[in-house]
């Protein structure tokens, strides 16, 4: 089965996924194609948590085409899908997550951009990203300072081999002795 997650993650990208999800067969190819500018973090996490639990059963493949930013870069790096390509002419974009709110007047909120600033010094990204791919220093000094991290597809390569080593499931062997009694 073809799936293509393409445009922003939301929750109706989230439900899409959902249904195609529930026509696959146990042991079924899943073929998931993604591209796309970012999106809800939330969504996002539920569809790598989704993936995850397909490719224990499921022959699942993700690949990268065009651009991956944001949280389709995560969607792709975190998730522990085993067999994940890079398509040719392929670049992404990393940075710290961030969110988006809709203020009512009167609500008593903080303007939004004090808000962001004390959200993105709380919430420190970094050791988990770092667990998925291998940041250059530059990179790391980049994405400190909240800065947007454009990745050509030949880095993009490069994250995907450290990635796999480090999301890899490993095998568990069973052995079974036979007796003489069995």
């Amino acid at each position: 089965m073809y799936y293509r997650l393409d445009g922003r993650i939301t929750d109706d990208s989230l439900d899409g996924l959902i249904s195609r999800v529930q026509e696959l067969q146990p042991f079924e190819d899943f073929h998931l194609y993604i591209r796309g500018e970012g999106g809800e973090v939330g969504p996002a996490e539920a569809i790598i948590s989704i993936l995850d639990n397909v490719s224990n059963t499921n022959n699942v493949t993700i690949y990268v085409y065009d651009f991956v930013i944001s949280s389709h870069f995560q969607i792709f790096f975190k998730s522990r899908v085993q067999n994940k390509v890079i398509l040719a002419n392929a670049h992404g974009m990393i940075h710290k997550e961030s969110w988006e709110l809709s203020l009512v007047e009167g609500a008593g909120f903080k303007p939004h951009h004090k808000f962001m600033k004390e959200y993105i010094s709380l919430r420190d990204t970094l050791p988990e990203l770092k667990s998925l791919v291998k940041l250059t220093p530059d990179e790391i000094k980049r994405y400190k300072a909240n800065e947007d991290i454009w990745v050509l597809n030949e880095r993009l390569v490069e994250m995907l081999e450290y990635n796999k080593k480090k999301t890899l499931k490993p095998y568990i062997t069973i052995k079974f002795e036979l007796s003489e009694n069995n």
